[in-house]
């Protein structure tokens, strides 16, 4: 698989973007693949933002990918270029998936809902990733097997011989009903 080339990937979401901005936003791509390199919850944060899902409450996400992006393009707001937010998010989680990280694939999954949500660059994201999980599923060596039926007679389960001896330490019915007392209904003179 050749390496991934943020520039040439970007350029093809952003075909008439000025070299200035493709400069900031490589820079922005390396710090944000570093974060996301040293801690699982941005790359929680990226798949948030690449698939445009709402941040919860309590989430610096904002502020933290925010400040990578404005760090070399100061025009840049969080809050209007969303769009530009999710183009780097996708292409930090591709850069992971191409490099084999293994959580990487369930992640974008579950973050895509199984491809029901579609990232800025049309599913491809999602197809990656679901590639990514089939490649690692494949490595690990799961390998999903028929189950076998026999047409043969089946060996007589333990719970049946089992409530066979049950049934031998107790008395039968008949015993147990000599030893309730007999109850009378009295009738209703009408």
């Amino acid at each position: 698989m050749p390496a991934f080339n943020f520039v040439a990937e970007y350029r093809d979401m952003q075909p008439a973007a000025d070299r200035d901005i493709i400069a900031a936003r490589d820079k922005a791509f390396a710090k944000a693949k570093g974060d996301a390199n040293t801690a699982v919850r941005r790359i929680v944060d990226l798949a948030y933002f690449a698939y445009r899902v709402p941040l919860p409450a309590e989430s610096d996400a904002n502020e933290w990918f925010g400040n990578i992006l404005c760090a070399d393009d100061p025009a840049f707001s969080i809050q209007h270029d969303l769009e530009e937010a999710a183009r780097i998010a996708t292409l930090v989680l591709r850069d992971r998936l191409s490099n084999g990280f293994w959580g990487t694939p369930v992640l974008i999954h579950a973050a895509a809902f199984a491809g029901k949500r579609q990232t800025v660059d049309n599913h491809a994201l999602s197809i990656v990733s679901r590639d990514a999980l089939k490649n690692l599923i494949r490595k690990r060596g799961f390998v999903l097997k028929r189950p076998e039926i026999s047409r043969a007679r089946p060996r007589r389960p333990v719970l049946l011989s089992q409530s066979t001896a049950l049934k031998a330490t107790r008395p039968p019915m008949s015993r147990c009903s000599k030893r309730l007392p007999k109850t009378t209904i009295a009738k209703s003179s009408s």
